[in-house]
């Protein structure tokens, strides 16, 4: 329960930051915007492109960020396998399709985001396509992570599947997580949490799809720092 606070809080505190920063400068632009050219309805516009643009610079410069993690984590899991082995490139292929498809989905988070600060009106099944692009990402991530933790046993790998696993179970087997069966809900609400989507697992506890991003890239990052584990792997492909 704790990992989870801290990581809600973690989550709220970058998103804080973020929304000051867009609101600082929202706030200079439509100052400018006044003082210079009044409040005529075409300056107020411009102001406000003005901004939307800013935050899309933020949020892309975000995303930029995560796919280098991506693409460092797959290489990484690269070498712990024999070079050009079925395991390797169907690992490196895997992972980076994974990191393409959370790609289309902060895009989608992101406009639907902007369509809202705007209030333009919801298209039918907007929200519905984020929650089946997010539904399917994470039994592709939970896969992942579930098959190198079979594999290796490794604890950061397990701690991680099971993070993974109290969403995922829910979502896919209509049943709360083993674990979190006695306060869970046996089927997660989505909600909306900035440019971002996540589910409420009980009257308490929200997932939000960031968080299970940040916990795959930490969780596989460390594995990899773990050079036994990289030894153990090349060792029972020699074997086998």
């Amino acid at each position: 329960m704790n990992d989870w606070k801290a990581e809600w809080e973690t989550l709220q505190g970058r998103a804080s930051q973020i929304e000051r920063l867009i609101a600082e400068r929202a706030h200079n632009i439509f100052e400018k915007s006044g003082r210079h050219h009044g409040n005529s309805l075409e300056h107020w516009l411009q102001a406000e492109k003005e901004v939307l643009n800013f935050l899309l610079s933020v949020v892309h410069s975000q995303l930029f960020e995560q796919q280098s993690k991506w693409v460092r984590i797959s290489h990484k899991l690269a070498n712990l396998f024999p070079r050009n082995a079925p395991e390797q490139m169907g690992c490196v292929m895997t992972i980076q399709k994974l990191a393409r498809f959370e790609l289309e989905i902060v895009k989608k988070d992101t406009a639907f985001w902007i369509n809202r600060l705007r209030q333009i009106p919801e298209q039918p099944l907007e929200l519905d396509d984020i929650l089946t692009h997010s539904y399917l990402w994470v039994l592709g991530a939970y896969e992942i992570l579930r098959t190198l933790a079979a594999a290796t046993g490794h604890p950061r790998l397990i701690q991680a599947k099971r993070m993974f696993a109290r969403i995922r179970m829910p979502l896919a087997k209509l049943k709360a997580s083993e674990k979190y069966s006695e306060k869970d809900f046996n089927f997660p609400y989505p909600i909306t949490k900035g440019p971002c989507i996540g589910w409420a697992v009980n009257e308490r506890d929200i997932v939000l799809r960031d968080a299970l991003s940040s916990e795959f890239l930490k969780a596989l990052d460390e594995f990899c720092e773990s050079l036994g584990m990289a030894a153990e792997i090349r060792g029972d492909r020699q074997e086998s």
